[in-house]
Order: C-alpha cells, then structure tokens, then sequence
C-alpha cells in the first residue's frame, strides 16, 4: 500500500487484497480461487455437513452463485454433494479427506500471507475483540457511522465535576 489507510474500512479492505494477493499461489497450487477457498473455509470438519443453504448463507451469496462454487470443488474432489439424510428436498456439502487437508493447507496459506502476523500474540488477540463486536450485530450498524464521541468509545467519558 503506497500511503496509511484512511479509515479502519481502508485498512480492512487493504489487509484482504494483500492476504489475497499473497496467498494466490499456494491456493493455485491446491487448485483454488479465493472464491472456492472462502467455500472450503465455511465448512467446519467438526459440525455437521451443511446444506447448500446454509452455505450460501454463510458465503453471503445465492444459489446459484454457491452450485458454480460447489461444481468447482466436487470437480477437484474436495467435497460431495449428496441428498439430506434428513430432508430429501435439500443437499449438503461434505468435506472429503482429500477436501480437508486442502481446507487445512488452504487456511494455513492464507494465515501466513497474511499482514497481521506482523502483530505480536496480544495485539492480534485486542485487534480481534475489537473485530469481534463489530460483528455482533453488523445489518443494525447506523448508517452514518457512530454518533459516539471517541472518549465514549474508549469508556473515558467521565462525570464532570461540579467543583
């Protein structure tokens, strides 16, 4: 990046494309776009299977952007894709063996490409809180940013004194 980022939007954004940018050919090598390793990312090998809706829901994408996604990572043997055992009206994605070693390579690739390893253990664990609360609720945000004053935020707005 030529210059310091403007906002914390900025610096979000800037971080991304340079993990991208980075990572690129570790993900090439196993096969993957950004787009396929997000995929791989959502499904958690320790929970169940998700259906194709909730993948999408968790890509933030449609339907048939995630099948484009899903025929992709079928193709490369990454995943299955197979009828609900509990609703046959609706089909899940599961990992293979194959799928989750490219899932653990994948997120490993991205982690070291990543700009805040240059972060010492504590800053990245405060950089996270913050992250973290920003996304408890994130479609009720104002739409203008926060009417709080920075003290407020930081928790210094103190009593005045009438002295």
């Amino acid at each position: 990046m030529r210059t310091s980022p403007k906002s914390a939007l900025e610096a979000v954004y800037e971080i991304v494309m340079a993990t991208t940018h980075r990572a690129e050919p570790e993900l090439s090598a196993l096969g993957l776009t950004m787009s396929t390793a997000y995929a791989l990312w959502a499904m958690d090998p320790e929970e169940p299977a998700p259906t194709m809706k909730v993948m999408a829901q968790r890509l933030r994408c449609n339907a048939s952007s995630l099948t484009f996604l899903s025929d992709r990572l079928v193709k490369l043997g990454y995943i299955t894709r197979t009828e609900d055992p509990a609703n046959r009206r609706f089909r899940v994605l599961a990992l293979t063996e194959t799928g989750r070693a490219a899932r653990e390579k994948a997120l490993v690739a991205l982690e070291e490409s990543c700009p805040l390893i240059n972060l010492t253990r504590v800053e990245q664990d405060d950089l996270l809180r913050l992250l973290a609360r920003t996304l408890i609720e994130p479609d009720r945000a104002p739409a203008g940013g926060s009417d709080r004053t920075d003290r407020e935020q930081t928790g210094k707005a103190g009593a005045k004194s009438d002295g």
